[in-house]
């Protein structure tokens, strides 16, 4: 998972989702940019970066989460996972 070396520089929204793009598997999902979507929410201790992607014709979807903590700036988790659409 990446560092992003910020020391005590305090890390919102839109930076959070900068990090979690630069995480490969990101770039990876990141292809087909029209059928993608992206939510950040908020958590006590990490910002939560939510990218959603679908498949029209093969009636299927993803969703894969990067977890940024707040405080150092860096990626603590990834978790995806298929989701069926219809």
């Amino acid at each position: 998972m990446s560092e992003s070396g910020l020391g005590d520089q305090k890390i919102d929204k839109e930076r959070a989702a900068e990090i979690a793009s630069r995480e490969p598997t990101v770039k990876t999902f990141m292809g087909d940019r029209e059928n993608l979507r992206q939510v950040v929410l908020e958590g006590p201790d990490f910002f939560s970066v939510i990218y959603r992607g679908r498949d029209e014709k093969q009636q299927m979807g993803f969703q894969f989460e990067v977890r940024v903590c707040k405080k150092t700036g860096r990626v603590v988790s990834t978790h995806a996972h298929p989701v069926r659409l219809g």
